[in-house]
């Protein structure tokens, strides 16, 4: 047996920057914040990772609903020939899936 945690991440790449999708833009007086671009690093046994990126647990699909729409509306956006409200970034939504197993402490080697 064991017991699964999901986290969602979503994070925007425009301008080569990197920019957290889940951080409001704004406080909760409505003052923008300044948000610096994220880091991409790379380490020998997790491997690539974005520093300071929000995982935020998610329980249901609604969770997950909710937080993409959130993120999706804070996105950078501009019109184009093709499209009225194309994006102008790349998106990255990521599930994070830790498994928790339990160890048989009762065994022998």
């Amino acid at each position: 047996g064991g017991q699964s945690i999901v986290k969602l991440s979503y994070l925007e790449i425009y301008n080569e920057a990197v920019r957290d999708l889940l951080q409001p833009l704004t406080d909760e007086k409505g003052r923008p914040f300044s948000v610096p671009s994220l880091e991409i690093r790379e380490h020998p046994k997790v491997g690539i990772f974005v520093e300071s990126l929000t995982r935020t647990v998610v329980t249901s699909i609604s969770d997950v609903m909710r937080l993409l729409d959130f993120g999706h509306k804070i996105r950078v956006v501009g019109s184009t020939n093709a499209n009225a409200l194309s994006s102008r970034s790349h998106a990255i939504v990521t599930l994070h899936v830790e498994r928790m197993v339990e160890a048989d402490v009762g065994y022998s080697l």
